[in-house]
């Protein structure tokens, strides 16, 4: 079949936009029937005497049930419409009657008569992506998204999340002791003491870094949280609380390093229970020595670097001779960063006077040697 387009005294629709209303009507009613059936729309498009009246007669038609083969649409135009597939008969004569009603005017102003080219793709989803400033009932090192059930922080959780960071791109989960983990640490570190208030090294706090799934992961998560949690000083025990801890070092605060009462079994701190300076104690935190960078095993493993670090660390703290005196004014008590902490590239050892037998009910920063004598 050929098709041809008339010019008349006031045409309402030109040549190149009728085809490519046609070819829009073909394309749609392709995708609707399949490789199994076939439409053909061909548009013949003549200045019609009554637009209205020809949208009215097709639409009537359409109702009264076309059979297969071409109808002429009125008004001077046609469109002819050839369908295989009775099943999708009755959808494709709808379609080509309101293409026909479409098609046989002037487009609206601002629009050019095609009907799919302008349709918008559907944006990607964005990967989950927690926020800070939410409270967890755990803490755990890798966050599924099926166990994201953030508490308000007035109710009794574990942990605060005080930061979310942007890990670097890798094609895996960054692993423990890895240049990505430790970055990861060092940031959550640093945004810690900004939160907190102080320095979280110098409390009874933990920070740990909490990753995505290996499945988020590969969906494109490509960030950390950094969780704050209360904890006992071998940073084991996470201890549940209420309230949040941003701001809970700038001034006097509970969980400051402080003096305590220790239980010690042997060679072995069993307890170490906080007390206020002011009433009797045999321990009081110092300050903080930096391991060498050795293996963590290695640290674990004696008690001679620990010593001569504490003990200089104790004498700055007390205002005493950093000599081999120290060994016989007061004894020491230290805690190591945890395996994981360790991993993660932290290295402070938290230090403590200690004494077996004597008690003070004052604190010993600046004490001197004469509160402090060789004995």
């Amino acid at each position: 079949m050929t098709s041809t387009c008339t010019q008349s005294a006031a045409p309402s629709m030109s040549c190149t936009a009728a085809a490519r209303c046609a070819k829009s009507a073909a394309r749609m009613l392709g995708a609707m029937i399949g490789d199994d059936s076939t439409a053909e729309v061909y548009g013949l498009f003549a200045p019609a005497r009554d637009t209205h009246e020809a949208r009215r007669s097709v639409l009537s038609r359409a109702a009264a049930g076309w059979s297969d083969g071409p109808r002429p649409v009125e008004g001077g135009g046609r469109v002819v419409l050839r369908v295989r597939g009775a099943e999708m008969r009755g959808t494709a004569v709808l379609l080509a009657v309101l293409l026909a009603a479409g098609c046989s005017g002037a487009p609206p102003s601002g629009t050019d008569g095609d009907l799919i080219d302008d349709w918008a793709l559907p944006s990607s989803p964005a990967p989950f992506r927690p926020v800070a400033g939410q409270c967890h009932e755990a803490l755990t090192a890798i966050a599924p998204l099926a166990d994201y059930r953030p508490v308000e922080c007035a109710e009794l959780h574990v942990s605060e999340t005080y930061h979310v960071g942007t890990a670097a791109d890798a094609d895996v989960v960054p692993a423990a002791g890895s240049a990505g983990a430790k970055a990861a640490f060092r940031e959550c570190s640093e945004r810690a003491a900004d939160y907190l208030g102080g320095s979280w090294r110098t409390a009874r706090v933990a920070v740990q870094v909490v990753w995505p799934t290996k499945a988020g992961w590969s969906g494109g998560a490509r960030w950390f949280r950094c969780d704050v949690t209360t904890a006992d000083l071998d940073g084991q025990s996470r201890t549940s609380r209420t309230g949040s801890l941003a701001g809970e070092l700038a001034g006097a605060s509970p969980l400051k390093l402080g003096c305590f009462s220790p239980t010690v079994d042997g060679e072995t701190v069993t307890t170490m229970r906080p007390v206020a300076c002011d009433q009797p104690h045999r321990a009081e935190f110092a300050g903080l020595w930096r391991a060498p960078e050795i293996t963590y095993a290695a640290l674990e493993s004696g008690t001679e670097r620990s010593a001569a670090g504490c003990r200089t660390v104790i004498a700055e703290f007390a205002k005493l001779p950093d000599d081999s005196d120290m060994q016989y004014r007061t004894g020491w008590i230290s805690y190591n960063p945890t395996r994981t902490e360790w991993l993660s590239g932290e290295r402070r050892v938290r230090c403590f006077v200690y004494f077996a037998k004597r008690t003070f009910a004052r604190s010993l920063k600046d004490a001197g040697t004469s509160v402090l004598p060789v004995d």
